[in-house]
């Protein structure tokens, strides 16, 4: 019966002794993964956006509207314009940056977005240098990527850059931009329609 006793005790022991071991060796080895520098080479899609899938479906494009905060001095234009329709589910529109010059300084498409029944609007725009300068085909693509909501005629969110071509985000500040009949906008009884119209705008992408 001893000797039976002192067998248990012994077994006890051992499993006790080797869930000890484990247990240790898990928290080295967690201590080794939280050391271990973590890097990663960021892959954003909206940098290869196709332009092609930019509304496929034949049903009405309806106008959202116009949505900007542009300061005019004697010698320079600041500011953001948005340029909004609805396809369905899809945001289709234009994005422009104002950083000095009457005209856009940058523009481009949204490549992708979406308005939730809450108002909560996401978007993202693809752009480059305006056509007026010199080699903006050849200038760096920046997508712009916003993220708020569209409530009393006012655009409210925060609004990020990414430099796609070091692949960082260069900067993320607060956004309002308000409903604005600056420039006339309407609806379209399709896709085509609507592509035809901003042709010009379109080819930015290319």
């Amino acid at each position: 019966m001893k000797h039976l006793l002192l067998l248990q005790a012994l077994i006890l022991l051992l499993i006790l002794n080797s869930c000890k071991e484990n247990i240790d060796k898990k928290e080295e080895n967690e201590t080794l993964i939280q050391e271990k520098p973590i890097t990663r080479k960021l892959e954003n899609s909206a940098c290869k956006a196709s332009f092609d899938t930019i509304g496929n479906s034949q049903a009405p494009v309806e106008l959202i509207g116009l949505y900007e905060n542009i300061v005019n001095t004697n010698d320079h234009t600041y500011g953001y314009s948005l340029k909004l329709w609805k396809l369905e589910e899809q945001i289709l529109g234009f994005f422009n940056v104002y950083e000095s010059s009457l005209e856009p300084d940058r523009s481009g498409v949204i490549t992708s977005g979406s308005l939730a029944t809450n108002d909560s609007l996401y978007i993202e725009a693809w752009t480059k240098e305006s056509k007026g300068f010199k080699d903006w085909q050849q200038s760096d693509v920046h997508v712009f990527s916003f993220s708020g909501k569209l409530n009393d005629n006012k655009l409210t969110g925060t609004l990020s850059t990414l430099n796609c071509s070091n692949n960082t985000v260069e900067y993320v500040q607060q956004l309002e931009l308000s409903y604005s009949e600056m420039w006339p906008l309407e609806s379209y009884a399709n896709i085509e329609d609507w592509k035809e119209n901003y042709s010009n705008d379109l080819d930015m992408a290319n």
